[in-house]
């Protein structure tokens, strides 16, 4: 049986912050379109993945105690789990393109996984907005 992708819940995840400098806006928007691509392979949901640019003028920007020193761009999102092989795959990405995007030596990354059952969109806990869809298509989703 195939799955209505009406019915597909949307999850609300994964979130994304960048906090650095600040960039162009050719260049956000190209690594914008290149992290999203990097996340829809990692984390093969029908989602909303969202990107928060944080940026930062160089002047307040302190690395080491010294203000407009280069810094390291931080990236975090707040996700589901995935198995590590593809976290794996996914960071050498994301390290990849805020290198490139941000002519940085290296990058840092923060991710904080939710069960599915700790977030909630339209009133209804994730974990259960699954349930429902495969109750109602007979297809585990």
């Amino acid at each position: 049986m195939r799955v209505n992708r009406n019915l597909q819940p949307t999850f609300p995840m994964p979130i994304c912050t960048i906090q650095s400098t600040s960039l162009s806006p050719d260049t956000r928007k190209l690594l914008a379109a290149q992290l999203t691509e990097a996340l829809q392979s990692a984390f093969q949901l029908d989602g909303e993945y969202q990107i928060f640019f944080n940026e930062y003028a160089p002047n307040a920007v302190s690395h080491n105690g010294t203000l407009a020193a280069p810094c390291l761009p931080i990236f975090s999102a707040e996700c589901p789990p995935i198995p590590v092989e593809r976290k794996e795959v996914l960071v050498k990405k994301i390290t990849e393109l805020l290198k490139a995007a941000y002519s940085s030596s290296d990058a840092m990354m923060f991710f904080r996984q939710y069960p599915l059952e700790n977030v909630a969109k339209s009133g209804l806990l994730l974990s259960r907005q699954r349930e429902r869809i495969e109750t109602a298509t007979g297809v585990h989703a």
